[in-house]
């Protein structure tokens, strides 16, 4: 799956994620707590 970064929100202990899936162009809202955020990319 190829994924375009739209965004980043940055909370206090969780990381909302913007992404456009480019095979079927789904827009994605993912959270990601902090300490994954790292592991994530």
């Amino acid at each position: 799956m190829k994924l375009t970064p739209v965004g980043i929100d940055i909370a206090k202990s969780v990381f909302q994620v913007h992404y456009v899936d480019q095979e079927t162009g789904e827009i994605v809202n993912k959270p990601i707590k902090r300490a994954k955020f790292l592991e994530y990319f």
